[in-house]
């Protein structure tokens, strides 16, 4: 199974998800994808991760 090394930042009614690491060379060299969300899908990764983060302990 190929590994996953998601991320996702949410911010009010917006969200990004996707494989972007936070450096130059990520966005300059590497392949990488994303989505931005807004408003009830945003809200519905919100309750996803928070889900998670809870089971996570």
């Amino acid at each position: 199974m190929p590994t996953r090394d998601t991320k996702a930042e949410i911010s009010g009614d917006e969200a990004f998800i996707g494989s972007e690491n936070y450096s130059t060379s990520s966005s300059a060299e590497n392949r990488e994808m994303g989505l931005i969300l807004h408003g009830r899908e945003a809200a519905q990764l919100r309750i996803q991760f928070d889900q998670g983060w809870r089971l996570a302990g």
